[in-house]
């Protein structure tokens, strides 16, 4: 599964990188959820899937997920009160 990641300069000039992701379909999604969790100050970097169909599949897989599953993921280790 192909995702591109985005990074702005200054002027806001857009450059893409491609990156190659290997493994299940759920695995990718995972890792794409991370990137960009990674990021998520920084407004000057972003991850998005090179074929609107995986975009189309995440966004399925997603809404999908137990709300258990997602907060796992969003506070990953955290200890949440």
């Amino acid at each position: 599964m192909k995702i591109i990641r985005v990074d702005r300069d200054r002027h806001f000039k857009e450059k893409e990188t491609p990156i190659n992701v290997e493994g299940t379909d759920e695995q990718c999604f995972e890792k794409f959820y991370a990137f960009n969790r990674t990021y998520r100050y920084c407004n000057d970097v972003y991850f998005k899937f090179a074929d609107k169909a995986d975009k189309d599949n995440y966004d399925n897989w997603y809404k999908n997920l137990s709300e258990t599953n997602k907060l796992n993921m969003y506070y990953g280790n955290s200890i949440v009160d």
